[in-house]
């Protein structure tokens, strides 16, 4: 049994950190042996997960209960049952990692978008607490390549939100109809990280907005967008509240 245990890897290299604070677990095995099972389960916070330019988990409860199958002679970890729960959003973990390669698939399906608005939104931050969510998000992502110390392996997640909606409480101002299809990858060998909207449309009020986007490079991102709609600008700043902005007034037209 394992308690109050903090964790931590960082690779400037990679420019991956990774922070965890392991509560309590309980791991069972028979780890004289070269072949076993080993089961797993665990509660613990994550300080930070950030790989590349991207944050993609900051100060989150989160459950963990794993099943893998360990070779210790060929350094092989096989995932049989991997069920990741960050607060209240379930991803299941599935595949191998050796001494040189990674291959692993992270699903997640039926996640609720007030879950995902949660983790996106760090706990404490002035919007803590100021949005809330329906409808259901969809990802599907894999990590694969080699392990370098020089090198992150291949990333890549397809990802959906199907008639979702977005309620900002203070003001009772509701974004609909929200629909996105995409995909992220991160940078690798000689691609570059692209978050890429295929689709994208929502609707605020007598505001509409559809279309496609790029965001390329998290640390200076650069955004790219065909889009079409009509925006009115004031909803727009009472639902976000866009920081060191007194006013906006007026509507703007995409085509």
């Amino acid at each position: 049994k394992v308690e109050n245990v903090d964790f931590m890897f960082m690779n400037r290299t990679t420019n991956q950190d990774y922070r965890l604070k392991i509560h309590n677990a309980l791991i069972r095995g028979d780890f004289p042996e070269t072949n076993y099972q080993l089961n797993a389960q665990g509660d613990l916070r994550v300080e930070k997960l950030k790989s590349g330019s991207l944050t993609l988990i900051s100060d989150k409860e989160a459950e963990l209960d794993l099943e893998l199958d360990i070779n210790t002679l060929d350094k092989s970890y096989v995932f049989n049952k991997g069920d990741l729960a960050v607060e209240d959003m379930g991803f299941d973990i599935t595949g191998v990692i050796d001494s040189s390669q990674i291959n692993l698939d992270v699903v997640g399906s039926n996640i609720q978008v007030s879950e995902l608005v949660n983790i996106i939104i760090p706990e404490g931050s002035e919007h803590d607490g100021k949005y809330q969510g329906e409808g259901l998000v969809s990802f599907n992502g894999k990590i694969s390549g080699g392990l370098s110390h020089v090198e992150m392996p291949s990333i890549v997640a397809d990802f959906s939100v199907d008639n979702g909606s977005l309620l900002e409480a203070e003001n009772k101002l509701k974004i609909e109809s929200i629909n996105v299809h995409g995909n992220y990858q991160n940078a690798f060998e000689d691609r570059k990280e692209i978050l890429d909207f295929q689709t994208f449309s929502f609707k605020l009020l007598n505001s509409h907005f559809s279309g496609t986007g790029t965001m390329e490079d998290f640390a200076q991102p650069k955004l790219t967008t065909k889009a079409i709609g009509d925006l009115d600008l004031a909803a727009f700043h009472r639902f976000f509240g866009f920081t060191n902005v007194e006013e906006l007034a007026g509507n703007v037209k995409f085509d």
